[in-house]
């Protein structure tokens, strides 16, 4: 059984993914890996205006799904998926325990 803090941890993961942009901003991030991207291809690529980005990135970061790393002049967003993979693991570690 999870605990409250867990429960609560996943379920704001899950409502900050749950919003179009941010779910998109991820998605992009995830297909990078560990190399991560900058701001400035995500926000044009995804052509999201850089204040809605900081918003959407603001409320990812929180969350633990993103961390941002500069290098010189450059602003690198990284995907933490290894948070991502325990959010699956929880949704799946009791995956039809009740059938019989």
């Amino acid at each position: 059984m999870s605990s409250v803090n867990e429960l609560e941890m996943y379920a704001r993961i899950l409502k900050e993914l749950g919003h179009p942009a941010r779910l998109a901003i991820y998605k992009r991030l995830v297909k990078t890996g560990e190399a991560g991207l900058s701001v400035g291809d995500l926000q044009k690529e995804l052509n999201i205006p850089g204040s809605t980005l900081s918003h959407h990135l603001s409320a990812l970061i929180s969350a633990g799904l993103v961390r941002q790393v500069r290098a010189g002049r450059t602003l690198f967003c990284i995907p933490q998926i290894e948070l991502f993979q325990q959010l699956l693991g929880f949704l799946y570690e009791e995956c039809c325990s009740d059938a019989a």
